[in-house]
């Protein structure tokens, strides 16, 4: 190869040409990963407490909306921010931890806009994205094909609400496959509402017949989310547990705060193991799932007279582990698993100190439900 064969992308191109080095896929995982992608922009702002009422939609083209009742994203008193934010790419230099600009917020000098790099992603790759934010009495709205602005940014002095509704199809161009499930966003919307207790999540499907609508609050987080899903089956109590904790990941590297909460049960219904850090789903978890589900598994096997497998033990588990952490330690290159030694080692710490307590109190009931299975 030649350096007269080696072409450089440029502009809305660099995205929907190679969506795999930004999304990890060109089919319909890709276009997953760029909607949790956003809807982690949200949570952040969720989680504050700006927002109350998250709506998730799914339209009959395809399309998805994501609309809130925040203070609205900050589009600038000028054409500069939101040009920044939807029409370029910030790269975050490495080993560089300047100030992060949140986009729902005014940038601070010196900043660099960690949110702006998948915003701008999704606007790219994007067959149409309408914005529309109110926020200080003033409507903006924004229109974008296939990466490229139309007419500029309009303002609308009268808006009396605030928030922000964002609507955004994939192209077709771009991944194989672009149409997400009911049941996908179904999910996702009612996992919004476990990973920020308190507000209100609701999910949107467009039908020949109009709109079908769900909605979620569980106030005690993971707790409610077990509760709210079980059915007729009988199953133990909810057992959860959280910490908290200070470390670091080696000796010249910075300290930093972390979280770990969990919620199990075990039921006659399906099993499942749902995996979030920093309100992104982890399709392989970590090495702190994989210390928990070891503990899990041998408290079974230490307190239940019959011999089970990973998997027998797995099929009656529902477990939900949330955590946060101010350094993430990526296993891969699209975040799809963590291996953050703080968390493994407070996992080990949570998970033996009561589970297999928890695991011998329902002894009767867990030796009835396997022996049944």
């Amino acid at each position: 190869m030649s350096d007269m064969t080696i072409k450089i992308l440029s502009g809305p191109e660099r995205i929907r040409r190679r969506p795999a080095v930004i999304f990890g896929s060109e089919d319909i995982t890709g276009v997953e990963y760029m909607l949790q992608s956003l809807l982690e922009i949200w949570l952040e702002e969720a989680k504050e407490g700006y927002i109350r009422n998250l709506t998730l939609t799914g339209y009959a083209d395809g399309s998805v909306g994501l609309q809130d009742d925040g203070r609205g994203l900050w589009l600038g008193e000028d054409d500069t921010v939101w040009k920044h934010l939807f029409c370029e790419m910030s790269y975050i230099p490495r080993g560089i931890s300047p100030p992060r600009r949140k986009i729902f917020e005014p940038p601070a000098p010196d900043y660099i806009d960690h949110d702006n790099f998948y915003i701008h992603a999704a606007t790219c790759a994007a067959e149409y994205m309408d914005v529309h934010a109110i926020r200080d009495g003033i409507s903006y709205k924004l229109h974008f094909e296939k990466g490229e602005n139309i007419d500029g940014l309009s303002r609308d002095f009268t808006a009396k609400t605030s928030g922000t509704a964002l609507r955004i199809k994939p192209d077709r161009e771009v991944f194989t496959e672009t149409v997400l499930s009911s049941s996908w966003l179904s999910e996702r919307a009612q996992m919004l509402a476990v990973l920020v207790p308190g507000i209100t999540a609701i999910f949107r499907e467009e039908t020949e017949s109009g709109f079908l609508e769900s909605s979620w609050c569980y106030p005690k987080g993971i707790v409610d989310f077990l509760q709210d899903i079980h059915t007729q089956c009988t199953a133990t109590p909810v057992y959860t547990d959280a910490l908290e904790a200070e470390g670091q990941e080696r000796y010249d590297r910075p300290r930093y705060k972390a979280k770990l909460q969990f919620g199990l049960r075990f039921t006659a219904e399906p099993g499942f193991v749902r995996c979030y850090h920093n309100f992104r789903e982890l399709t392989y978890g970590g090495r702190h799932l994989d210390i928990m589900l070891k503990e899990i598994v041998d408290s079974v096997h230490r307190h239940i007279s019959r011999r089970l497998t990973k998997e027998d033990v797995l099929e009656r588990l529902q477990l939900v582990v949330i955590t946060e952490a101010g350094e993430s330690e990526w296993m891969d290159c699209h975040g799809n698993q963590i291996g953050n030694t703080v968390l493994r080692d407070m996992a080990s710490d949570l998970i033996r100190n009561d589970v297999g307590y928890f695991i011998k109190q329902n002894k009767t009931y867990l030796e009835a439900l396997f022996y049944q299975g």
